[in-house]
């Protein structure tokens, strides 16, 4: 039941309240009353067609608000409710259509924006506006399924179809969702096969890239240790350093030849003394001989091939990139692997 219509700037009308009230209203006037207007409004808010001329002369818009009193069940109820306005209860309905000038109309149910044919559909089952033009509207193809249904009286049917159509969109839902995640299953197991794939050509181990880029400093410093070396040799070299020491050694054994620090004299504490030089002599000549032999044998581990340098970065280098492909510490790779395969055999 309407009960109440209110116009505002539509056409000739500056601004109107009507409060049909209870019962049977007529409203009667002479040719130019204004009684087609105010039915053209009352379709406006239905969402009929709107256009430019309808906004009165010197207004920036029009606005039609329509409101009814519907039962919990009548069949309006329930087009809303399949039309997600379902949370609406038995609160009364209010149509609106706004016409702003140079925009289109926008339409409103109960405050929420909704489309004027939700407007128009749900007027249809609220109103019936006879013209003389009426009878056109038995063309509207969209209109014929719903006077079947009424002149068949189907509701029974069409809550069994209404549920059935549920049924099955629910179902549709659910065989796209189980297809989505088929699709994402077999996306991800073709990435885990292709990754793995890789980690097997590369093959890596257990802290290798530790070792690789140990590797690498103490080849890139080789040359300049070893030149180090090289030259710690070749100062033992040039001062003769062990030719010294045994020079010295012999120089102090023929001292302790002489008369005096033979025999009774081997005990003197002269004699002691230099037999005590002597051995520092021999020790010294000994370990002179051992760092001589160090410096040769940690300047010949110092030797290095470009070619050995060149693969050690190389597989260096290709440790790391995997590793910032994946997201993981170069080290983790081979953990990675594992996962990689365990989850490829699930």
């Amino acid at each position: 039941m309407l009960t109440g219509l209110s116009i505002r700037d539509f056409v000739l009308v500056r601004a109107l309240d009507l409060d049909p009230g209870d019962g049977f209203s007529a409203l009667t006037g002479e040719t130019g009353a204004g009684k087609s207007i105010l039915m053209s409004a009352f379709g406006f808010a239905l969402g009929s067609r709107a256009g430019q001329g309808l906004i009165r002369p010197g207004a920036d818009s029009a606005s039609v608000t329509a409101a009814f009193d519907a039962a919990h069940d009548h069949p309006v109820r329930a087009l809303l409710a399949s039309r997600g306005l379902d949370d609406l209860g038995d609160e009364p309905l209010v149509f609106r259509r706004v016409l702003k000038r140079g925009s289109s109309a926008r339409a409103f149910l109960n405050d929420r924006p909704v489309s004027a044919s939700l407007l128009e559909e749900a007027g249809a089952l609220l109103a019936d506006i006879h013209g003389q033009h009426e009878g056109l509207g038995l063309l509207n193809h969209s209109r014929h399924r719903i006077l079947l249904d009424a002149w068949a009286k189907s509701e029974t049917l069409l809550v069994e179809v209404s549920r059935a159509w549920t049924a099955l969109r629910c179902a549709e839902d659910a065989r796209i969702a189980l297809e989505a995640r088929i699709a994402r299953a077999a996306s991800e197991r073709t990435w885990l096969s292709h990754s793995l794939d890789e980690l097997d050509g590369l093959d890596p181990h257990e802290g290798e890239t530790q070792k690789l880029a140990l590797d690498r400093a103490t080849m890139q410093a080789g040359e300049r240790v070893a030149e180090a070396l090289e030259s710690a040799v070749h100062q033992l070299s040039k001062a003769n350093v062990e030719g010294a020491l045994s020079n010295a050694g012999r120089a102090v054994s023929r001292a302790l030849s002489a008369p005096g620090l033979t025999g009774e004299g081997a005990s003197s504490e002269l004699a002691i003394r230099i037999r005590a030089a002597c051995e520092s002599l021999d020790r010294a000549l000994i370990e002179a001989g051992e760092a001589r032999a160090a410096l040769e044998n940690a300047s010949s581990a110092c030797e290095f091939s470009p070619a050995a340098l060149e693969a050690s970065e190389t597989r260096l280098f290709a440790l790391r990139a995997a590793a910032r492909k994946h997201d993981v510490d170069p080290d983790q790779l081979a953990a990675l692997r594992r996962r990689l395969r365990m989850q490829l055999d699930e």
